[in-house]
């Protein structure tokens, strides 16, 4: 099998294993579903379970409160007439001024036999507690509280408590019936809010696949150039030929394919959550210099002029092999797409506390709907432009990563034919941020 049909395969397997990723996140996305509709319900439950205790305790707590009331308020009308507790005075005077006795009002004597009743109908029963009771068309419940009057007998009060288990009633089955719209309602907002938490994952995973992809593309170019060459090398030295550009040509593809391995590895590096740069004191102002200096025969060469500005107390707290990487990256990307006769711009400065380091040129520029795109990996704005001049279209993402690694930020502003500049944004060194 030759390298092309490898590569065919390759991406046969790879579209393969997107269509198996596309089902298990959206298997993935009904289980979460059904987890989040699962823990609604259970919080759901929890709460209004909660909820009905506290409304029980609360009607409870106001049922007790009107019988201790009840009998603060009747206790000092009672009389003892020949040797028995009475009301009658109480209930006459009731009577003339026309009010409705609502609760059970009852005396008992010392063997707890019933003397007197007043309002409606109770259980005539002398008890502290919940009472139960039969009638006629109906079953009665009070709540019952008796103290001792005169040390002569008994008076006992009930409420009759029908109204409140009606309302407990009907708050249970209200909570019932929320159950299914409860569920409904978070099965619905589950599936949109766990497409939405997994849609990120979906992408990532995607951009997994499509930078091995990339990367095998990537790689098959100068892996070509190079088989391609050796072999042509091989037949040159049989015949004791000398071939100068075959060699260079095989040259140039590997160094090619070692930038491109490095920077791989450099980029997984920096992504590292374990990963823990040597810090030390630099001088932004030192490094753009010797940036510059790296920089200036290659500019000038193409024909492009480089400049820097420096500014004084520019320390940061980095790594200084990093944030070299970082520069030579944005300023050799900057050579590479200004024309000749354009200009590149390098400075620094102080702003709100922070160092700010600015890569500036006048050249080609990108198109907007490409600035957001332009710090992916293996992105690029001219795919054949760029693998012409050896770009994997790493720089960029390796320069953001850098840049987060240590606590700043980087920013590009960009107009087509007029110029490019990246700012990049780094804590200063001694600056409470």
């Amino acid at each position: 099998m030759n390298f092309r049909n490898q590569v065919q395969n390759y991406q046969s397997y790879l579209t393969q294993q997107e269509r198996n990723d596309e089902l298990q996140f959206k298997t993935l996305r009904k289980k979460l579903t059904v987890s989040f509709a699962f823990v609604s319900l259970l919080i759901y439950s929890i709460t209004a379970l909660m909820a009905l205790v506290i409304f029980s305790s609360f009607l409870n707590s106001s049922i007790k409160t009107n019988l201790n009331r009840l009998l603060t308020d009747i206790g000092p009308a009672v009389k003892l007439e020949d040797g028995r507790l009475s009301l009658k005075d109480w209930s006459a005077m009731a009577g003339r001024e026309h009010l409705r006795i609502l609760h059970v009002v009852q005396l008992f004597d010392r063997q707890g036999r019933l003397t007197e009743e007043y309002g409606v109908p109770g259980v005539r029963t002398l008890s502290n507690g919940i009472l139960n009771e039969v009638g006629r068309y109906r079953r009665l419940q009070f709540r019952s509280k008796f103290i001792s009057v005169l040390n002569a007998g008994f008076l006992q009060v009930q409420i009759e408590t029908k109204q409140t288990d009606d309302a407990l009633a009907h708050f249970l089955t209200t909570i019932l019936m929320l159950v299914p719209v409860v569920a409904v309602t978070a099965a619905i907002f589950g599936y949109v809010f766990c497409g939405k938490a997994v849609a990120p994952i979906s992408q990532n995973f995607k951009l997994l696949r499509r930078f091995v992809d990339d990367a095998g593309h990537e790689l098959k170019t100068p892996v070509a150039v190079i088989s391609a060459s050796l072999e042509t090398l091989e037949r040159t030295i049989a015949e004791n030929q000398q071939s100068t550009s075959i060699i260079e040509k095989a040259s140039r593809a590997s160094q090619r394919l070692r930038n491109l391995s490095n920077g791989l590895i450099l980029l997984a590096s920096l992504e590292s959550p374990a990963l823990k740069l040597e810090l030390e004191l630099i001088d932004t102002s030192t490094l753009i210099r010797q940036v510059s200096d790296d920089f200036k025969d290659i500019a000038s060469d193409k024909g492009v002029i480089l400049k820097e500005t420096e500014s004084s107390s520019t320390l940061v707290l980095g790594n200084v092999d990093a944030l070299n990487r970082l520069l030579t990256n944005l300023v050799e990307n900057a050579i590479r797409y200004t024309p000749a006769g354009g200009t590149v711009s390098i400075s620094n400065g102080i702003r709100h506390a922070q160092v700010v380091i600015t890569v500036e040129d006048t050249g080609i520029g990108i198109p907007n709907d490409s600035l957001g795109q332009i710090f992916d990996r293996f992105y690029r704005v001219d795919p054949s432009r760029a693998r012409d001049q050896g770009a994997a279209g790493l720089g960029l993402s390796i320069a953001k990563a850098i840049v987060e690694a240590h606590s700043g930020s980087i920013i590009v502003e960009s107009k087509l034919n007029q110029g490019t500049v990246f700012v990049v944004t780094l804590p200063r060194h001694g600056s409470n941020i």
